[in-house]
């Protein structure tokens, strides 16, 4: 056996005394160590004059020198070589090494991987004049170039192919001939701009419609430079720049600044490095690159989650999950992944720290399903003091008999039957048989402990209550619900393998009274059983009111086929609301479960009942101080009846299918508040809207659904949950009800510190979720987190989430609107946005001029998102838009998971048609482009969708072989724009953007109605309206006066 290896201090000691000339003897009787070893250490000291450990060798390398010495030859004059081309160059000699030996072997000799920079290919001429300009300029003053105002043109590609080119070089290297990428001044058609700025800011920015000729640019001028000069004060003797080309040169041109007096700055051809305006237009164009940029570097790959702290792929990026001890994106993302170790850190960044938790999240079919775990009578394994689940961050110490809370560091005893050994590193034995203890997320199967009154919970209900009043019958929606029901009742949820479903159903039609039906099996007819004293609300039957679709089916077929007749006469045109919702929570009382109504009404309740509402909607509050009170809900009767719906576990679903204004701030009000969901239908018409809607009824009665929830968000020391935003109810600060929660709900939680975290142990946090299952079991479903906790900031913004921060900002701004002006509601987000990012330029960005805008790289998006998010509809002070359309886009987005507002805020803008032929359609769903009109072509034919509309648009130009393949008319003027679905037409066009439309369809929590839009035509108004980088037709800026915008509140803070 090998002994110890003596330290460094003994060995200095044996050398020492070697000086003062003790021999080897000596030495080894006065330190007590073999003469053999002193000898060793003196030999060792003369030969390379230390006693330090020298590097082993290691193993021998699998490159010979002449290999080696080939790849550094190959990279000197190949710069731009790849790692899989000089990989195949060593296999060709008999060398098969991995990309990673390669990589090493060229960082020994200085030359590292970087991006090509793009620059001008430059002629020796170009040169000289560089260089003759930089030198006859060396002597101006600071303030000469203070009176600069400079200026350009760029294309912004934000969705375009401007791929990266990586290169091989050594350090300060960037700039040889040999390593940029040269770059000319043409090229494909893109959106182009003009701006202008000087030290003392940015100024005016112009898009350039159609071709750039010198006219447009003396235009462009005209409007724009002198107002520059204005509001960044450089006086009447500012010097202007511009580049040489010849738009800019023409002797027109440059007789305008001789009449206006301007000095122009002489300026060398193909130069824009000497223009510090690049650095502005740097950030500009890879704004919305992100989204395709993380699609190519991480699509298609598996993320494992057994890293603390790792930032997953974008919602918009196809990855796969693999759980290894944290949840999945799909269940929990963070705004920052690495949390501010103080309080006062988090109050300089502004960063909102918050976690969107989802968590019935739906979960591909090619990821592993969640684990249930039963422990018997004995139930789920807690913390004996925080309460926390078993989960894999307890360590388990004392050789397995204890284990130490990664929440509250309590040490608690292993209960016996839950005892297995450690191995030698810790870890239990059993560690990767036990879910609980191997993976971020799993449930408990629960015990009696945790049902209602320590009774088995039941199975749920669905209860069906339709509004037979006239507007009903007579648009013929009550005929379309109930043919509809006969066949989705055979897919109503059911657990996995059983073979049919255990929810129990019921049914209520209701307009001024309310009518219950006994359809027990056993009846031949249904009965009818009629409440009319809406005051006091009670179920007339409990035998035969919910009752087991299977077994009942003749009878309930026999009601759906009647009712359209029996109401088919009705003159009947008021209705009541809070009642029915009353009806329904009795009914569940009564029969001992959870469920859902399924409310399908039309217009505002003006009958004498609790919960009469009157009309409210005032347009000239718009734009006041009253504003926010059109969104308030009417209280009483609704508060106490969303608080009765929770407490039974009742969930709302409101069809809502209005004619005019029914006061949806206030009716939606209940449907939030138990975990249910708001459908309206405006106007509704069967033949053009009755399929959206029964795609939206199908999705919503078969979707995953969990009822009588309550969630609680625990975690480690030093931080806690504060802030809850979502469709749920609180009757305290840590306790989120839901009377239930489908599989499209998300809840947004918001931290504070409360102490100092700590780096090494980080920020762990654990959702809990109780609910009773589709069968009527109680369960526990728990997701784990870990993250990284930093004193740096540069660490919290390099670990940011774009698309979770918005989801933070729209529900804090939706949430905020009910209690203050609009105006102080989107001035707080600009303002804490501004914050944050020059927080970003102050403390973690590189040294730089003030007039650059600098944007952390994970938050590239983040101004697109943000003006976007002001110019939707509920911040959008604007009478064009309905009051209840805007109520009920704040509602639906209060429980929207990451995706679905990032996708709401940024809609998806699909080029249909080949770019080379305008006859034939692209086989798969394309790469999205900028949401923009200038993306748009009149040949061209493009999808939009947002995940609430798709929209087909169609440009004038649009090639007739192709109107005539899709739509079977023979030109776009015969394309009727009341299409609410695509003709099934037996062609290869048609079968294409059928396949397209379908898949987009298929990936959305609700249906999208489809709408037709032709270029120029009226119906391009609303299409317009979700193109977000324009500006807003109803107010708000376009993206690039935004980003102006921002960019001088940044500095407004900085300075």
């Amino acid at each position: 056996m090998k002994n110890k290896e003596h330290t460094r201090q003994v060995r200095d000691t044996v050398v020492k005394k070697f000086k003062a000339g003790f021999g080897y003897k000596k030495i080894s009787q006065a330190l007590n160590i073999p003469k053999s070893t002193v000898q060793a250490i003196i030999l060792k000291w003369k030969e390379y004059q230390t006693t330090a450990n020298l590097p082993r060798p290691g193993r021998p390398s699998k490159l010979s020198a002449h290999t080696r010495r080939r790849l550094i030859r190959d990279v000197a004059k190949r710069p731009m070589i790849t790692l899989d081309e000089l990989q195949r160059s060593t296999a060709e000699v008999g060398d098969s090494v991995h990309r990673t030996t390669i990589s090493r072997i060229l960082h020994k000799s200085g030359l590292y991987g970087r991006v090509a920079r793009r620059k001008p290919f430059l002629k020796n001429i170009h040169k000289k004049c560089c260089l003759k300009f930089a030198t006859s300029h060396l002597g101006d003053t600071p303030n000469m170039w203070k009176k600069v105002l400079w200026s350009d043109e760029t294309k912004i590609e934000l969705f375009g192919n401007n791929a990266k080119c990586y290169v091989w070089r050594k350090s300060n290297t960037a700039h040889h001939p040999e390593h940029p990428t040269p770059t000319v001044k043409h090229g494909g058609g893109s959106i182009m701009v003009w701006a202008c700025f000087s030290s003392a800011g940015t100024g005016k920015m112009n898009k350039i419609d159609g071709k750039m000729d010198g006219a447009k640019y003396r235009t462009i001028l005209e409007e724009n430079l002198m107002e520059s000069a204005k509001d960044l004060r450089l006086g009447r003797r500012f010097v202007f720049q511009q580049d040489n080309i010849p738009k800019h040169k023409a002797k027109s041109t440059m007789e305008w600044f001789k009449n206006k007096h301007i000095q122009v700055l002489e300026w060398p051809s193909q130069s824009p490095d000497l223009n510090p305006i690049e650095n502005l237009w740097k950030e500009l164009k890879t704004a919305t690159q992100v989204i395709e940029d993380d699609q190519a570097k991480r699509g298609g790959q598996v993320y494992t989650t057994n890293l603390r702290g790792q930032v997953p792929p974008l919602v918009t990026t196809d990855y796969t999950v693999q759980d290894q001890g944290n949840a999945s994106p799909r269940f929990m993302r963070c705004t920052t992944y690495s949390f501010p170790c103080t309080a006062d850190l988090a109050k300089q960044c502004q960063v909102p720290l918050a976690t969107i938790i989802k968590p019935f999240a739906t979960v591909p079919k090619n990821e592993t399903p969640m684990y249930v775990v039963n422990h018997g009578e004995t139930g789920p394994i807690r913390c004996n003091r925080c309460k926390a689940y078993m989960c894999p961050y307890m360590q388990f110490t004392d050789g397995g008999r204890r284990y130490q809370c990664g929440f509250c560091n309590c040490v608690n005893e292993v209960p016996a039957f839950y005892f297995q050994h450690l191995d030698h590193m810790g870890k239990r034995v059993d560690f990767y048989e036990r879910p609980e203890l191997s993976l971020g997320s799993y449930e408990f199967a629960a015990t009696l402990d945790y049902c209602k009154n320590n009774k088995p919970a039941s199975p749920p209900a669905y209860i069906f209550m339709i509004d037979v009043s006239y507007a009903n019958i007579k648009s013929g929606l009550v005929r379309l619900v109930c043919d509809e029901l006969k066949t989705l009742l055979d897919n109503l949820p059911r657990e996995d393998g059983a073979e049919s479903s255990m929810v129990k159903v019921g049914f209520v039609t209701y307009n001024k009274i309310l009518h219950f039906y006994n359809v027990k099996s056993a009846l031949a007819q249904p009965q009818m059983m009629v409440v009319s004293d809406t005051a006091e609300m009670f179920v007339p039957l409990l035998d035969g009111f919910l009752v087991n679709f299977q077994e009942s089916r003749a009878v309930i077929n026999n009601l759906l086929d009647q009712i359209p007749d029996m109401f088919a006469d009705t003159n009947e045109s008021e209705t009541v609301f809070a009642p029915v919702i009353q009806a329904g929570v009795e009914a569940l009382k009564a029969a001992e479960c959870s469920g859902k109504l399924f409310i399908f009404h039309s217009s505002i309740p003006t009958a004498e009942a609790p919960g009469k509402l009157k009309n409210r909607d005032d347009k000239k509050l718009i734009n006041t101080e009253k504003e926010k009170t059109l969104f308030q809900p009417q209280k009483a009767v609704y508060e106490q009846l969303s608080k009765d719906c929770v407490s039974q576990g009742c969930s709302v679903d409101l069809f809502l299918f209005p004619s005019q204004y029914v006061d949806i701030a206030t009716m939606g009000d209940v449907a939030t508040h138990t975990g249910g969901s708001v459908f309206k239908y405006s106007n509704f018409q069967v033949e053009r809207d009755g399929q959206h809607f029964l795609s939206d009824l199908r999705k919503d009665v078969e979707k995953a659904i969990g009822f009588d929830a309550i969630m609680r968000v625990r975690t480690s020391t030093g931080f806690r949950a504060t802030d809850f935003f979502g469709a749920i109810h609180m009757n305290n600060t840590t306790d989120v009800e839901m009377a239930a929660v489908d599989c499209d709900k998300a809840v947004t939680v918001e931290f504070k510190h409360d102490d100092t975290l700590s780096e090494e142990t980080g920020a762990l946090m654990q959702c809990a979720l109780l609910y009773t299952t589709i069968s009527g079991q109680r369960r526990l479903r728990i997701h784990n987190l870990s993250l990284n906790c930093s004193a740096q900031l540069s660490e919290l913004y390099k670990s940011c989430e774009t698309d979770a921060l918005i989801n933070f900002f729209a529900k804090s701004a939706y949430r905020a609107m009910l209690n203050q002006p609009l105006k102080t509601v989107k001035e707080i987000l600009v303002n804490q946005a501004a914050h944050m990012l020059a927080c970003y330029r102050k403390n973690c960005a590189s040294p730089s001029a003030a007039s650059q805008l600098i944007l952390p790289d994970a938050m590239k998006v983040f101004p697109v998102y943000l003006n976007s998010l002001l110019k939707t509809g509920p911040l959008v002070g604007s009478a064009e838009l309905s009051t209840d359309d805007r109520a009920h886009q704040r509602l639906s987005t209060t429980a929207m998971g990451v995706e679905d507002t990032q996708l709401l805020l940024y809609p998806r803008l699909i080029p249909l048609v080949r770019q080379h032929t305008r006859h034939s359609l692209l086989d798969v769903v394309p790469t999205p482009v900028r949401c923009s009109e200038e993306r748009l072509t009149d040949a061209g034919m493009f999808l939009l969708e947002n995940g609430c509309s798709l929209f087909l648009w169609l440009g004038q130009a649009c090639p007739p072989e192709m109107i005539q393949s899709i739509f079977n008319v023979p030109s776009l003027a015969h394309v009727s724009i009341d299409l609410r679905s695509l003709p099934e037409l037996d062609n290869p066009q048609s079968q294409k953007l059928r396949s397209i439309v379908d898949s987009l369809l298929d990936q959305r929590p609700s249906s999208m109605k489809l709408m037709i839009v032709k270029q120029k035509d009226r119906s391009e108004i609303m299409f317009r309206q979700h193109l977000v980088e324009d500006k807003g037709l109803h107010g708000g800026a376009s993206y690039m006066d935004f980003l102006c915008y921002v960019h001088r509140e940044i500095r407004q803070v900085l300075t």
